[in-house]
C-alpha cells in the first residue's frame, strides 16, 4: 500500500519513493526547488539515477541537502569519487 509522503510524493511502507516517481526528471524538480537544484545533472536526468549517483536515499534527503546548502558538496564529492 502506498502512503502519502513528503513533497507530495508517495512512499512505500519502508519509506522509499515509489518506483514510478523515480522516473521523474530533474527539470520539474528545478521548477519546484530552484534552477540550481542538482546542478551538473541534465534536465532530462531521472531522479532515481541522480539518487544513485549521489548515494542519496530519497528526494527528501536531496531536498534537505539543497536547502541547507550542502547539495553542491555532495555532487562535487560524487564527481570526485567517479574519477
Amino acid at each position: 500500500m502506498q502512503q502519502p509522503g513528503l513533497h507530495q510524493r508517495h512512499r512505500t511502507e519502508d519509506g522509499e519513493i515509489a518506483r514510478e516517481h523515480g522516473e521523474i526528471r530533474v527539470k520539474p524538480l528545478r521548477r519546484r526547488y530552484g534552477a540550481d537544484f542538482a546542478r551538473g545533472f541534465a534536465n532530462d536526468e531521472r531522479l532515481k539515477d541522480v539518487l544513485a549517483t549521489l548515494d542519496e536515499h530519497s528526494l527528501s534527503q536531496l531536498v534537505q541537502d539543497h536547502e541547507q546548502g550542502d547539495l553542491a558538496g555532495v555532487i562535487a564529492s560524487a564527481q570526485t569519487a567517479a574519477g
